[in-house]
Formats: C-alpha cells, structure tokens, sequence
C-alpha cells in the first residue's frame, strides 16, 4: 500500500522575508487536528554572500534558485557543513536552532523537530530527511531562519497522509 502524496511545497532560501524575517512556505491544505502525518524534506542552500571566503567543504545545490550562478550549500534541514568567513563552530554539525536552520509550524508555534533516525551531525544522502507530524487544525508552515535574503538554494517539502510509506524504504 503506498501513502498519498498530499501536496509537494517549495521553499526557496531566497523568496521573501516572513516572521522574524526568515523566508517561509505555508500549505494550501490544512493538516487536520490530531491527525499524523509524514513530511519528507530534501534539498539544501547557502547563506552567504558570493564574495565571502568559506570554511568547511561546501556541496552543490540540489535545487538551485533560478537566476542566481552560486552553486555551493551549506545547509540542509538537520546540518551545516560549511561557513561563511571562518565562523560558526565546528563543522560538520547539527543544526537545530542557528542561523541557517530549517524550522516548522503545524499550528501551535515554530519548532525544529528532529527527524526519524536522527538527530544527524553529517548530510544525509541527498540531503534527504522524513519527520512524523501530527496536524493542528491550520495549515503547515516551514521556514529557513536567516534575516538576510541573499541566500541561494530550495528546499522541496512533501506532505504524506500515513498508512504504509517507511522512511527506511527511503
């Protein structure tokens, strides 16, 4: 039995400013009130200038934002593995709450939610990352934290009723 794709979402590093100024997507569906859900996320972006200097091994984008020639990530939805001008910490990493870090709002408020398997400090294999969810009555809401808006990069989300999809199959 496969899981119906609900709808698919793309979250582009470089949209537009939303809450506390980070670039978000909201669902045209509303994830019903105790309902679970699976949400898949994959892509990655940068969020640095052209011109800065990097620390770390930056990787290609998966879905690079049109009209922009960058085509070096440094984020995904659970890690940072490159820096713009040295800082930042070690690196590979987590990255659950800085700059740069992937969050969602079901309904009741901005969470980053730990994805099955993880937490992960390394990229995942096509930067690819499943998290269960359980609806809130409104639409799902997803956003990369970053106040600057010269980032580069998408960020595909697809939304899953449950009945039979396995993150393992992934």
């Amino acid at each position: 039995m496969t899981t119906p794709l609900l709808e698919t979402l793309w979250l582009d590093s470089n949209a537009h400013a939303g809450e506390l100024g980070a670039v978000f997507v909201e669902s045209a569906i509303t994830l019903t009130d105790g309902r679970p859900y699976q949400l898949l996320v994959d892509g990655n972006w940068n969020i640095w200038l052209a011109t800065e200097s990097l620390t770390g091994a930056p990787r290609p984008l998966v879905y690079p934002t049109a009209n922009d020639e960058r085509n070096d990530a440094s984020h995904d939805a659970e890690t940072t593995w490159s820096w713009a001008g040295g800082g930042g910490g070690p690196l590979p990493r987590h990255n659950p709450s800085n700059v740069g870090s992937f969050w969602i709002n079901p309904g009741s408020g901005w969470v980053h939610p730990e994805p099955l398997g993880g937490p992960f400090s390394t990229p995942q294999p096509d930067h690819l990352y499943g998290y269960n969810l359980t609806g809130e009555g409104q639409p799902l809401r997803a956003q990369i934290y970053d106040t600057l808006l010269f980032n580069s990069g998408k960020v595909r989300l697809r939304i899953y009723g449950t009945g039979g999809w396995k993150i393992g199959a992934l």
